[in-house]
């Protein structure tokens, strides 16, 4: 994030308009700071009943009208709900500032967006907040710079703070039918098989597996039907290396360009070893006999592939715990 701030605020330098997706906060700090001069604190989010780091769906208040919202030309505020996920914030001060378009609440106020001159700054993923999120984007595009900060404030319709909408995630248990296609499915007692017809039974014993419709489809289908989230659970992954599962991480990577709320992916996130000759891919061999990824690796590739989060199970709880009873030693080998 640091990396690409400090990018934004060369072409910002130059007089084009930057966007500042922010992840952890300090970027917008850095950003703000390095263009226009303006200093800002960042503190980590700490409040001692809510959990941290901020993630999920929350609203806005908004401090000051602007184009960048539906009701720019108003003196209403939206009632959208953008996606954070972060750890770090600018304190939201007392008395409105002309740089401060709208605040959020995790426990304390905090900045969520900015504007000085040429640079816009969000603090949530306008890109992972569904039709608000590309509303904005579009706004962005279309009609930014504005002198929003200097427009008059005005009286927000959010009374009270701002909390931490209740979701909607759409499970999607994934594996390849008997043809190799990845498929969506659904199983009793980890059984995702059809019941057989007697002549076919008595031949294979089973029947086909259970087809619910293709992952891109059905993730796009929920996400246009208003799911906050989708999760894809490779539930064959124990028995495969996910990083040469090639079919699911190409899920990932088309799924990642029509959905826009966060897909989460879970399954294989572990240390692997495989041989050798099984995989398609190198990590460091052992006598050229076996191939052995660490769990960071795993967790990597899902991320380049377009996941935004991963879920890991039991061996995560075990690593932790061979890390306390290490003394707190690092071995490199878990995420």
């Amino acid at each position: 994030a640091l990396k690409q701030s400090l990018q934004a605020k060369t072409y910002a330098k130059k007089g084009f308009v930057a966007l500042d997706v922010c992840s952890q906060g300090f970027s917008i700090a850095h950003l703000l700071q390095g263009v226009h001069g303006v200093v800002r604190d960042l503190n980590k989010i700490t409040d001692g009943t809510l959990t941290v780091p901020h993630m999920g769906w929350n609203e806005i208040r908004r401090r000051r009208a602007s184009k960048l919202f539906p009701d720019g030309d108003q003196t209403t505020a939206t009632s959208a709900r953008y996606y954070f996920t972060h750890s770090f914030a600018i304190p939201a001060s007392e008395t409105d500032e002309r740089d401060v378009l709208a605040t959020t609440d995790h426990g304390v106020p905090f900045v969520s967006v900015l504007q000085r001159g040429n640079v816009l700054a969000t603090q949530f993923h306008p890109e992972k907040s569904g039709d608000s999120g590309l509303d904005l984007i579009r706004r962005f595009l279309h009609d930014f710079p504005h002198p929003d900060g200097d427009s008059e404030p005005f009286q927000c319709a959010v009374s009270g703070p701002t909390v931490l909408a209740h979701r909607i995630l759409a499970c999607l248990d994934v594996r390849s039918n008997d043809a190799g296609d990845l498929v969506v499915t659904k199983g009793e007692q980890y059984d995702v098989r059809e019941r057989a017809p007697a002549a076919t039974a008595a031949d294979s014993g089973r029947g086909e597996v259970r087809n619910l419709g293709k992952p891109v489809d059905l993730a796009r289908r929920y996400y246009e039907e208003g799911a906050d989230e989708i999760v894809f659970l490779n539930i064959t992954s124990f028995r495969d290396c996910p990083l040469d599962d090639q079919p699911m991480l190409e899920v990932l990577r088309r799924s990642s360009e029509q959905v826009f709320v966060p897909l989460c992916v879970g399954g294989g996130i572990r240390d692997i070893v495989v041989p050798a000759a099984a995989t398609t891919t190198s990590s460091s061999t052992d006598g050229n006999q076996t191939v052995s990824y660490s769990a960071v690796e795993v967790a990597g590739e899902y991320f380049r592939s377009g996941a935004d989060k991963v879920s890991i199970g039991s061996d995560a709880v075990r690593a932790a715990e061979a890390f306390i009873q290490s003394g707190g030693v690092k071995t490199g080998k878990t995420a």
